[in-house]
């Protein structure tokens, strides 16, 4: 092991970085160079070292392999750079072993380290690069990885490459004994002989034109080969572009061909499987073949086209079907022009790194996603892509379910009808109503999150951000269990009424239909049930909260609404109602029942006098409105009914200035007087079903010459509120 404190910059404290290549498998007969390292400083070295460790590469007939090794710090200054072989620092096959340092300076601490693949020999001497194999990491393209250089303490750096080499056998005919992944590919749309090779057959009749991305790998005995391809896509100047769903078929995939003078592809196909190499081995080739049936006639107007696809193999899977981060892949990669400028054929026999479009190349450190694969060991084709689509699926139980209850969702990730492993991140389960848990596992073909349903009794939609399921939400009233809507133990909500002291969330959970403060209580006047959204119509009330109940009827909708009317037979004998619970003193509602029709006249003070409540009192017997009273000779006195003043000037010193409400079996009768039949004319039609129980006689007296007149042809109810 070499001990090297060269330094390109001035010294900093640094430490010791280790790094380690290892073998790999790739396509063709691959070889593999992994970096891993250390880091740390002795405290008696302002500098620490550097420890490069290559396991062994095992190339077969490799002889020696020569790598560049550069360091960089944060501030794009060279630490340090050295050619270093295999023969020299390791193994003689392809391993080696250095040592070196990093900068670990404040604000230079975070280190690039580049590895140039300068060279690679085997017995007959140097091997060419592009001819020999496909190097992966050449000096105008080094492989690079950056760390944080930590002064005293081990940094672990990974290289992964992958060299492609060269196969000697046939695109069909690998049939020797190998531990790595041997592959072919190419394009034709020529037979041997030049002729345009003719397999789909068009519409019109007859085979055609037909172009053929080949693409077949094998891993070795026992191996479980795996294919992984993009979709193919056709490029043109005059439309498309044009696309083969590579996971489909197989067979015929019969693409839409309604335009013969736009429309590329009169027919694909796509066929994939398992070629037995030989009857004593397991030595099986999985290929996966595209046939593009060609549309000559759309040539000219569709112009320049050009075919793409990329394609790779693992012995094994890629998770999500990436390759894995920080690694340089090899892959094939197809880039043809099938058609020129003028609507020529292009397309030929296209073999692998001929130079004429099908090449052996490396994916980015970043790595590359694939769409679809294929895999030797199932026979199975499916979307390899973390990217699910609407065909994913999603299932709930129980359903239905009982509200408040807790359920599981299922979800099955699938990109075009075909199951995918991803992350679970790539969903977002969400509920029209209730509640939905956090998905899990983090990853896989499958996932749950939990549902809790709402108390009400529902149809609830549940997405899971791709696509979407029903579920009934129920309840029963009679399980003895507070559940869907109910607000108490089966009652409330869309249960029966809850009795009073029952706990409550509106006052329609309640018989009484009143809710004080979460608890079913009897109100004590009618606006406190009109505040709650109960309807018109009779009730049960506690006017002093002592347990007196009285049945009213409740007027929720005129002018304003919540009016309290007692039933005539206790019209002037409800103890109660005091000025604290007569709280509208500014107006009372007097209603009128002419044979069944129901009006009302709305009574306030003269405009004049609009800054004087109204007074009521009780005798026992009788309900008294008392308008302005103590009038004078000449003054104004009367009283204003549905916003018109009807008024009179007294014509002596009688203080009556009142409308007296009798209950059942009392009365006053008078004479008639304008005043009273003005008032009867004001009235409005309404559309409330008061009981004829609540009405009764009525006596208008106002003054020495205003109105003493008793109902005749009508009765009368009061509303307080």
């Amino acid at each position: 092991m070499s001990i090297v404190h060269s330094h390109a910059v001035a010294p900093r404290p640094a430490a010791r970085l280790t790094v380690v290549a290892r073998h790999a498998r790739g396509l063709a007969l691959l070889a593999a160079l992994a970096l891993a390292g250390c880091l740390g400083a002795s405290d008696a070295v302002p500098e620490g070292r550097l420890a490069i460790e290559v396991a062994p590469l095992s190339l077969s007939g490799l002889t020696d392999a020569t790598y560049t090794l550069t360091v960089r710090n944060g501030l794009d200054e060279t630490v340090w750079t050295r050619t270093v072989t295999s023969t020299q620092y390791g193994d003689g096959a392809g391993a080696i072993s250095y040592v070196g340092t990093c900068d670990a300076a404040a604000g230079a601490e975070l280190n690039t380290i580049a590895l140039v693949l300068d060279e690679l020999r085997d017995a007959s001497g140097a091997l060419t690069s592009g001819v020999d194999y496909m190097n992966p990491a050449p000096a105008t393209d080094p492989v690079e990885l950056t760390r944080t250089c930590l002064a005293d303490t081990d940094v672990a750096v990974d290289f992964d490459l992958t060299v492609a080499r060269a196969a000697q056998q046939g695109f069909f005919d690998v049939a020797i004994s190998f531990s790595d992944i041997f592959c072919a590919a190419k394009l034709d749309c020529e037979k041997a002989d030049g002729t345009p090779l003719e397999l789909l057959f068009h519409p019109d009749g007859g085979r055609a034109l037909t172009a053929v991305v080949a693409f077949a790998c094998t891993a070795g005995p026992g191996s479980d080969t795996t294919l992984w391809l993009d979709r193919v896509v056709v490029t043109c100047d005059g439309g498309g572009p044009f696309e083969v769903d590579v996971i489909a078929g197989p067979g015929n995939l019969d693409p839409p061909f309604a335009d013969p003078a736009q429309d590329l592809f009169f027919q694909t196909a796509v066929y994939r499987g398992v070629e037995q190499l030989d009857g004593t081995t397991s030595w099986n080739k999985a290929y996966w073949n595209v046939a593009l049936g060609l549309n000559e006639a759309a040539f000219t107007n569709l112009g320049a086209c050009t075919l793409t696809t990329t394609a790779t193999a693992t012995d094994g899977t890629l998770f999500d079907g990436a390759t894995p981060a920080d690694t340089r892949w090899p892959t094939v990669t197809w880039n043809v022009e099938i058609i020129s400028s003028t609507g020529a054929r292009t397309c030929h026999t296209h073999a692998l790194d001929d130079g004429t479009g099908v090449a052996t190349t490396y994916t980015p450190t970043t790595g590359h996603t694939f769409y679809g694969t294929f895999s030797r060991a199932t026979g199975l084709a499916g979307v390899a892509a973390a990217s699910p689509d609407a065909t994913s699926t999603i299932a709930c139980t129980p359903d239905p379910i009982v509200g408040g209850d807790t359920g599981t969702c299922t979800v099955v990730p699938r990109s075009s009808g075909y199951v995918i492993d991803v992350d679970a991140t790539a969903f977002s389960p969400s509920a029209t109503a209730g509640a939905v848990g956090a998905i899990s596992p983090a990853s896989g073909t499958e996932f749950t999150f939990s549902f809790t349903a709402p108390l009400a009794a529902q149809t609830v939609t549940i997405s899971s951000g791709f696509s979407d399921t029903t579920v009934d939400v129920t309840a029963t009233c009679s399980d003895g269990v507070k559940n869907g809507d109910e607000s108490d133990v089966d009652c409330g909500g869309s249960c029966a009424d809850c009795a009073n002291g029952d706990s409550c969330v509106v006052g329609g959970d309640c018989a009484s239909s009143y809710c004080a403060a979460g608890t079913c209580a009897w109100a004590a006047r009618c606006t406190a049930l009109r505040d709650q959204s109960a309807p018109s119509g009779e009730y049960t009330i506690d006017v002093n909260g002592a347990g007196a109940l009285h049945t009213v009827y409740c007027d929720m909708t005129t002018s304003g609404g919540g009016w309290t009317i007692f039933r005539n037979a206790e019209v002037g004998s409800v103890t109660g109602l005091t000025t604290s619970w007569h709280l509208d003193r500014q107006h009372v509602m007097a209603y009128i029942n002419t044979s069944g029709t129901i009006a009302y006249t709305l009574l306030e003070q003269l405009t004049t006098y609009a800054a004087t409540d109204l007074t009521v009192s009780h005798d026992g017997n009788s309900t008294r409105v008392h308008f302005v009273p103590g009038v004078t000779s000449g003054t104004l006195n009367g009283f204003r009914t549905n916003g018109t003043n009807l008024s009179f000037t007294n014509c002596d010193t009688n203080a009556s200035s009142y409308f007296t409400f009798f209950k059942t079996g009392f009365s006053v009768t008078g004479s008639p007087y304008p005043l009273e039949q003005n008032w009867r004319a004001s009235r409005i039609t309404v559309a409330q079903a008061i009981p004829s129980t609540y009405f009764g006689n009525v006596n208008l007296a106002f003054g020495g010459c205003g109105s003493y007149t008793g109902n005749v042809g009508y009765t009368a109810a009061l509303g307080l509120r």
